[in-house]
């Protein structure tokens, strides 16, 4: 069996769906959940980052484990707001994410966060990494 890269695209719809309808993150972020962080967009804002795909099938069942980074971008010295962003994101993953296109989301763990600044750009990245476990329909 092969992986199918539309179980990203599925995955990563439904997310961005799911995330901007919550009304706490829309409060920090608008409709600001980019596909990858651009280049002069003014923070504070979300965008998917990296992403792994492996085939997860059985015998019985096509399958896919995505591993995928969700980024907060904050403009600001210390990690206050990109803590609060990840922190309503990591709430709003608790509740039921809605059906995938063409996949069945069967578990959505959330193994790792990370801070990083960016002294330069007075800009701080908070990832969480995501890793969902899929079946295909």
């Amino acid at each position: 069996m092969s992986v199918s890269l539309h179980v990203l695209t599925s995955l990563k719809n439904a997310l961005r769906s799911h995330v901007l309808a919550n009304p706490d993150i829309s409060a920090l972020v608008g409709a600001a959940f980019h596909d990858m962080p651009p280049r002069n967009a003014n923070p504070p804002f979300l965008a998917f980052g990296n992403a792994v795909i492996r085939d997860d099938s059985s015998l019985l069942s096509e399958g896919a484990i995505v591993e995928l980074e969700v980024q907060a971008i904050t403009h600001e010295r210390g990690t206050t707001r990109g803590l609060n962003l990840v922190s309503a994101l990591e709430a709003v993953l608790k509740t039921p994410l809605p059906a995938l296109a063409g996949h069945r989301l069967i578990a959505l763990e959330r193994p790792e966060a990370r801070i990083q600044h960016d002294a330069d750009k007075n800009l701080v990245r908070t990832s969480l990494f995501l890793r969902a476990f899929t079946e295909s329909l």
